[in-house]
């Protein structure tokens, strides 16, 4: 059985999404707070990263560069490409858990009668 990831439950939304297959508010619900279980390891992975990019950092600033020049080198290093690639999927991944229990209050209303 394949794990479950956040990876994988972006993938298969994004592919529900496009297929413009309908998702049920449980769906939607079940996916939300299996996001919200599992964003720690994306926040940890962050965190990993920026200390990647600040000890590279760092380590030629103790060189003599400057620290104008060390930021503009950490920038363009692929550490620091992954860790803004990161940020964004954190981003992406809080807004899907948001969405999702909106989405999920809206369908549960509906079903009440209160739209």
């Amino acid at each position: 059985m394949e794990e479950v990831t956040t990876e994988l439950i972006v993938s298969t939304l994004q592919k529900w999404v496009k297929e413009k297959r309908p998702v049920s508010p449980m769906q939607w619900l079940d996916a939300g707070l299996k996001l919200n279980v599992l964003i720690g390891d994306e926040q940890t992975r962050l965190w990993d990263l920026k200390m990647k990019v600040s000890t590279e950092q760092f380590r030629v600033t103790e060189e003599g560069w400057t620290s104008a020049k060390a930021k503009a080198y950490s920038e363009s290093t692929q550490d620091y490409r992954d860790m803004k690639v990161q940020e964004s999927r954190i981003k992406q991944i809080e807004e899907m858990i948001r969405l999702a229990k909106k989405f999920a209050q809206l369908k549960a209303d509906e079903a009440k009668g209160g739209y």
